[in-house]
């Protein structure tokens, strides 16, 4: 069946960690289940593809602590690309850090120092990430999230998020944390 509709999106993409696999849902920007998706997740080399299932879902695996790139495709609906990160909870070491990223250079090199300011609604956070490139944000609204990210010497990294986008891991002692790469 051709699509009519062109102001479909990819907008909601859930990542998470069921015992050593991972669980991606994939919805649109209504929050619609998408299904059969292309899924493909490229970590280190290591490439894994296939489809969503009548529920949006996917499994696959991936390894810890290995920057692992996702790309998101189906007709009609705009492709998604992102990266993620699958970190040991003392990484992060907040338990109040609900919106943790991961900020590296183009090398994958964690950027240390980077100012980060996320927007939610009418909430404003700042703060900078740690040596290891971690920034420990905290989402206090379910409105739709802007991110700024600036550093001296690179291109300011902005990016709008909606609310519906979820990273969470239910395999105990790892969290499933998106990565920001500046250029």
């Amino acid at each position: 069946m051709p699509c009519n509709i062109s102001d479909f999106k990819l907008s909601a993409v859930c990542i998470e960690l069921l015992d050593v696999n991972l669980h991606i849902n994939v919805q649109d920007t209504f929050g619609s289940i998408v299904e059969d998706a292309n899924i493909s997740i490229n970590c280190n080399g290591n490439i894994e593809t296939g489809v969503t299932d009548e529920e949006g879902n996917y499994y696959g695996i991936v390894i810890p602590s290995v920057i692992c790139s996702i790309t998101i495709t189906k007709d009609c609906l705009d492709t998604y690309t992102g990266k993620f990160i699958l970190l040991d909870e003392t990484e992060i070491n907040d338990v109040s850090a609900n919106f943790p990223m991961k900020v590296v250079n183009g090398s994958n090199v964690p950027v240390a120092g980077a100012d980060v300011q996320i927007t939610s609604g009418t909430d404003v956070q700042t703060g900078v990430t740690d040596s290891n490139g971690i920034f420990k944000g905290i989402n206090p609204n379910d409105f739709q999230n802007t991110i700024q990210i600036q550093k001296s010497g690179f291109t300011t990294y902005a990016a709008t998020i909606p609310s519906f986008i979820k990273v969470q891991s239910e395999l105990t002692g790892y969290i499933v944390v998106p990565v920001i790469t500046l250029t």
